[in-house]
């Protein structure tokens, strides 16, 4: 645009004399003439902002991406260990009823969101709560269906299986076979359990078992 104006300035001068369009003239040429200058100090800055700009090493780039798959496969070991506790216990705690394991695995800071409130806490309220279960149902044994883990955090969906042959929330003994279903989450912290979520199905099997004992 600027030589455009330069050349058509040039042209102009020659064909006129007139004082006031020679003044007209000259400040077109000014103004071309700063425009090719401005530009031209603008492509010069922009390509000393890019020789200045920092460069990123690329190995940098590769040791970040290294260090979240370490991050990452550190993160799935723990969740791998957690689920190993969680199936050992429903194995030899839940299937065998080795108590002796509870001292070992549950913290003493453990408490299950079901238990009645007011409850004891960590081992002896582990003991306390699974006495209760077992005196109703003597042969009480936990099928495992399903265990996830994620993080800190343990899934277990199972079901609960015996014979009632004792009282059960205030049920008297029915010689019926029951079938539990639920669902358990345990968070685990140091190779513990240290909390447990549990929801079942409890309400409509007491319902069965309260049209049961009524016969």
């Amino acid at each position: 645009m600027a030589s455009i104006a330069l050349s058509s300035a040039r042209r102009l001068s020659v064909s006129s004399s007139s004082p006031a369009l020679s003044a007209a003239l000259s400040l077109s040429h000014s103004y071309a003439l700063a425009c090719h200058q401005n530009r031209s100090t603008a492509r010069r800055s922009e390509s000393d902002s890019a020789r200045r700009a920092p460069r990123v090493d690329s190995s940098s780039r590769r040791f970040g991406a290294s260090k979240s798959k370490r991050e990452v496969t550190m993160t799935d070991d723990i969740a791998a260990a957690n689920k190993r506790l969680v199936r050992r216990f429903y194995k030899e705690v839940y299937g065998d009823w080795n108590m002796a394991l509870v001292d070992e695995v549950v913290s003493p800071q453990f408490t299950s969101r079901d238990w009645p409130k007011g409850s004891a806490t960590g081992p002896e309220g582990f003991r306390e709560f699974y006495s209760a279960i077992r005196t109703a149902l003597p042969d009480a044994r936990y099928v495992v269906d399903d265990v996830i883990a994620e993080g800190d955090r343990v899934v277990v969906r199972w079901r609960l299986m015996g014979t009632h042959e004792g009282d059960f929330r205030g049920i008297a003994a029915t010689g019926q076979a029951i079938e539990l279903k639920g669902i358990a989450i345990y968070r685990v912290a140091g190779g513990q359990l240290v909390e447990r979520w549990v929801v079942t199905d409890l309400h409509g099997l007491l319902e069965e078992m309260r049209e049961s004992a009524a016969r």
